[in-house]
């Protein structure tokens, strides 16, 4: 089952790499890589360490247990949690903007791991929530996701 993840692994980093490729030269005097070529380091170095390690599992050729990934323990189940939160919040993004979808995405993902004091957990999402709305909407201008309909009403009275 390794390799197969290895394989997988193998070929997004190809992947990366045909792009990295594809970045044109730099007009930068002294540039000789060029855009891609911090990219294509990663790479790189990313089919080294994957080398090795495919190595090592062929050569030992023993099962390797990572329990992060074993939906049968706390922490598998934790983190199926957060990645299911993550997508709810990409897809809420565009429905209802940056305002209610950050603190129920900060909720979700802190009571997935098991997180239980209600009272903090409720002035962390507030906190942060503010601060990323300050950051980036009031000091960087960035604009963040608004939502639709009411939602967007509302975004507006805050940013």
């Amino acid at each position: 089952m390794e390799i197969v993840f290895n394989s997988i692994v193998a070929l997004f980093i190809l992947l990366y790499m045909f792009f990295a490729m594809q970045l044109g030269a730099s007009n930068t005097e002294g540039d000789i890589f060029g855009a891609g070529g911090f990219p294509l380091v990663i790479a790189v170095l990313g089919i080294v360490v994957l080398i090795v390690i495919t190595r090592d599992i062929l050569k030992n050729k023993k099962k390797i247990d990572i329990p992060m990934f074993n939906l049968k323990t706390a922490g598998g189940k934790a983190v199926t949690l957060n990645v299911m939160a993550v997508s709810l919040y990409v897809v809420l993004l565009n429905f209802v903007g940056f305002i209610i979808a950050t603190p129920i995405f900060l909720i979700t993902s802190a009571k997935s791991m098991g997180y239980k004091e209600h009272r903090a957990l409720a002035i962390y999402t507030i906190l942060v929530s503010a601060v990323l709305v300050f950051v980036f909407g009031k000091i960087f201008f960035i604009p963040l996701p608004r939502g639709i309909s009411v939602f967007r009403d509302l975004s507006y009275l805050i940013y």
